[in-house]
């Protein structure tokens, strides 16, 4: 692969950096023609610098980034040289840990040489103008420096501006970091002209933009400084700026764009009082002119008094060009099926109208599959009453509307409506303003943002079709409402913001196509064309040629072939192109990987990201007189309706599973079947579990050997790794290896060596090698008439040391272990048995555990998302051999 030369400007802050950027993408084109490539990618909104770059860093998805920067460099060629930049590198360097950081610029270096750049000013001048960005920017939790109420020499005095302030240990601790060296330049009127020249190693016919961020006047900063004492809203705060430039220019880009977020009548609100009790002499090190801060002061008491007094006209900030967007009529025929079918849906459903009773009678909010909690008020969408970001997530995408909408359905009470509308309301003032860089996780996650959106939508065309009257009274608050949809559907449109090819990127596209249908408008019928195109690129990439979905579990499989079926269902055929010519391709395959996975007992098994519970038939309009769903039915209904498969086995070695069975049984007996799936290895990022190798069986209408399940995706919690790791899995434990760093080595470190889906005797025989210097095969081989299971493991490693070799079994804790001279018998309380004996390698010790001691997880499932049991771990353990060949047979006595 190319390597190139890629240089990252870090900062400082205020010092240059504005003027650097701009300059960079002006004259991008000139750059590119010598070779140097500033990418337009990884940007937020109409900056020009690489901020998106710095937000997935801190919320640990530096290999989105990394795509995305990837995928824009496929598409120039003849570059050799790629410069980044943003300001926050320095800005954040002591808040974010300093492993996260080493792991940035080590996958940055995967791609070629780094060298870092970093403008250096004089403390004081530097020192003076940090201070003012401090007191002007908004709060944020990311930086508890910004709106500071503190005078000049109160602010030198804290941690972080010290640390900021000493350049040489921001330099040192940058080489530290990144391993790389860090060139200095000095600030001054050439400094970008300079960096410029150094990047080509020539002179540049360029003219340096004026710089935009004008420092503000001392008595500008200490007006917002005392302004900053009363902690006021977002919101009324900026009206206060946008008030200011009515009295004198703001230099400052921040200060204008903070005024151009608020709207004159925000100005009705504020209190013109504050203004006569501005008090000099407060910060003199700032230089301040007390009698400029007092003719300041003056001058905008007397605004704001005639502003309010409505003696004065006040024209709008905003005169950039508008983009008209108007949702479409309740009648158009395009949402018939998108829109109205869904609400009926939603309405009909009588645990929705419960759910909604629930919450706004009794003030209990329950966000399924989750407990009810006590709901006070929809002011704290930050909060984590349960300690699980699946909630987080489900309260942030506005899940409980659905809930509303049916009870006011059922009622026709119009206070629940405005219940909604409070709800929806206090979201979008606190946040709707905000971008990325916000730290809480679930503002603009990618996926919430998508779900949200679609919940807006839902909620404003049920007021205006089945609460038409309600709707002409709060026709405003409606208003604002599609303004927050053309906001959503920016958001989903924008390239770095999309999670290509994964399933959340499937329900960006998704909810962006049901935008673009929803709005007439250029705008809407661009964000449908990139919906297409999307929606195309997912559905070539989320299925093998096998049928199977690629995120490694039963239930992704499912969950993201319904919602492909549900976008060709609900999009006329016109609209959507070729999409049901790509859908037809593999549809029938993944319908079939259904009805081979689902259990004998109609379960799914709890492999990957996967809940032990039933499916729905979601099929029957698509594929109702298809063979394969005559067979999915089949093994849906326990044999009740449909028609025997004419297969038991099915191997996928493209897509990494087997699956065996001894029968399709008659309806009377069908819980009873023998069912055992090997997953043989993963095929993506997400959702994967190290399960390379792993053996579920169940048989006799109960389980014999178990998987770990999903139980929840809160990542530092202690069973939740230990349900994605080998410990959870029916693998074998090797002493002195590990996973490789790369996870594309992952991917393409097992395949099926060959396997047979004999009627008789089905097997499976696999090579992995994801663990480094170590090959297993590992060969799964089910015979049918004698009942038994026989695993061959054969493991090798690459050098020549001895290491302990341990093969894990899990059992439910319904079962009876007993270990006797090698043979392992575990018995059901029925008095069914199966006994586990080893060929081979002998073991030198058998040993089981159970459950969860002293804080160590040992063996546990979970059948159900947010919950656990103890289960039982049989571990076998073969010590200091330098490799390992040994036969394990599971024999069964029903």
């Amino acid at each position: 692969m190319f390597k190139y030369r890629f240089l990252i400007h870090v900062g400082y802050p205020k010092s240059a950096s504005t003027a650097l950027q701009d300059t960079l993408f002006h004259y991008r084109c000139l750059l590119k023609k010598n070779g140097v490539l500033y990418p337009e990618v990884l940007m937020i909104g109409e900056s020009t610098k690489h901020e998106e770059l710095f937000r997935l860093l801190r919320l640990n998805r530096v290999d989105q980034a990394l795509k995305v920067l990837k995928k824009e460099l496929a598409q120039h060629d003849n570059i050799h040289t790629i410069i980044l930049s943003t300001e926050s590198i320095v800005n954040q360097l002591y808040h974010i840990e300093e492993s996260r950081w080493v792991e940035f610029f080590e996958k940055i270096k995967l791609l070629g040489s780094l060298e870092l750049l970093l403008i250096k000013r004089d403390s004081k001048g530097f020192f003076k103008s940090y201070y003012k960005q401090a007191v002007v920017n908004q709060l944020s939790p990311l930086m508890s420096i910004y709106s500071t109420p503190l005078t000049l020499l109160d602010f030198a005095e804290l941690t972080s501006v010290r640390q900021l302030v000493d350049v040489d240990a921001v330099v040192n601790k940058l080489e530290k970091v990144s391993d790389s060296s860090v060139r200095v330049f000095d600030f001054g009127s050439r400094v970008v002209e300079g960096i410029l020249n150094w990047l080509v190693q020539e002179k540049l016919p360029i003219e340096v933009p004026q710089i935009s961020n004008v420092s503000l006047q001392p008595e500008e900063v200490e007006l917002i400084r005392q302004l900053n004492t009363m902690r006021l809203e977002t919101k009324v705060r900026n009206a206060w700026f946008r008030l200011l430039t009515k009295s004198r220019c703001l230099g400052s880009s921040t200060a204008l764009n903070l005024a151009g977020r608020s709207k004159d009548e925000d100005m009705l609100v504020l209190n013109p009082e504050f203004l006569l009790k501005v008090q000099p002499g407060r910060n003199k090190a700032l230089d301040v002119d007390d009698e400029k801060l007092s003719l300041l002061a003056s001058d905008v008491y007397q605004l704001l008094c005639d502003f309010q007094r409505g003696c004065a006209p006040f024209y709008s900030l905003e005169n950039k060009k508008q983009v008209f967007m108007i949702l479409r009529s309740d009648d158009s025929f395009e949402l018939k099926y998108c829109v109205h079918k869904r609400l009926e849906q939603l309405l009909s459903a009588s645990n929705n109208i419960l759910l909604g009773e629930n919450l706004f009678e009794n003030k209990k909010l329950e966000l399924a599959p989750f407990e009810a909690v006590n709901h006070s008020g929809w002011d704290s969408w930050e909060q984590d009453p349960l300690n699980n970001r699946s909630w987080q997530w489900r309260l942030n995408w506005f899940s409980f509307l659905p809930y509303l909408l049916a009870h006011h359905r059922a009622v026709r009470n119009d206070e629940v409506l405005g219940f909604g509308c409070e709800a929806i309301q206090s979201w979008l003032d606190k946040y709707l303003q905000t971008d990325t860089t916000y730290p809480f996780e679930f503002i603009w996650h990618d996926h919430a943002t998508a779900l949200r959106a679609e919940q807006l939508i839902l909620f404003v065309f049920y007021c205006r079709y089945y609460a038409p009257e309600w709707a002409e009274l709060h026709a405003k608050f409606l208003q604002y409402m599609e303004n927050a949809l053309v906001v959503h559907g920016q958001w989903l449109a924008k390239d770095s913001f999309y999670s290509e090819h994964t399933n959340h990127g499937l329900e960006q596209a998704r909810v962006l196509l049901l935008l673009g249908t929803v709005f007439d408008g250029v705008q809407a019928g661009e964000w449908r064309q990139k919906a297409i195109r999307r929606i195309s690129s997912e559905l070539n990439f989320s299925f093998t040629r096998e049928g199977v979905h690629v995120e490694n579990s039963p239930a992704y499989h499912i969950f993201v072939f319904k919602v492909f079926i549900g976008i060709l269902k609900d999009y006329p055929a016109n609209l959507l192109g070729d999409l049901a010519e790509q859908f037809e391709h593999f549809s029938t395959k993944a319908l079939g990987f259904i009805t081979h996975i689902l259990r004998p007992d109609g379960l799914l098994p709890p492999i990957g990201d996967t809940e032990q519970l039933p499916t729905s038939d979601a099929y029957r309009d698509m594929f109702g007189d298809t063979p394969e769903y005559r067979y999915f039915l089949y093994a849906l209904t326990q044999g009740q309706e449909g028609t025997i498969p004419p297969a038991l086995n099915r191997v996928y070695p493209q897509s990494g599973y087997a699956v065996f069975r001894d029968r399709w049984p008659s309806k009377g007996d069908f819980s009873n079947a023998f069912h055992l799936i090997t997953k043989v290895g993963c095929s993506s990022r997400y959702h994967h579990q190290q399960d390379e190798g792993h053996i579920s069986l169940y048989a006799g209408g109960e389980d014999w050997l178990i998987d770990s399940g999903l139980y929840n995706y809160v990542n530092n919690d202690p069973v939740r790794k230990y349900m994605r790791s080998r410990l959870a899995h029916n693998v074998p434990i090797i002493e002195n290896t590990r996973y490789s760093e790369s996870f594309e080595n992952r991917l393409a470190s097992w395949k099926v060596l060959s396997s047979s889906e004999d009627e008789h005797k089905p097997y499976v025989s696999m090579q992995i090698g994801v663990l480094d210097g170590i090959s297993q095969v590992r060969k799964v081989l089910f015979d049918k008439a004698a009942t038994s299971l026989q695993v061959v493991d054969t493991i090798q490693s690459d050098d020549i040391f001895e290491r302990n070799y341990t093969l894990l079994w899990h059992v439910p804790s319904d079962k009876k272990i007993n270990i006797d001279d090698g043979l392992i018998s575990i018995s059901a309380q029925d008095g069914k048995r199966m006994e586990i004996s080893f060929r081979g390698d002998a073991p030198d010790n058998i040993s089981f555990a159970t459950g969860i001691r002293k804080d160590r997880v040992l063996s546990c499932i979970s059948y159900k998302a947010n919950s656990y049991e103890s289960s039982q771990i049989i571990r076998v353990l073969f010590k200091k051999r330098l490799g390992l060949h040994v036969h394990s047979e599971f024999n069964f006595v029903f």
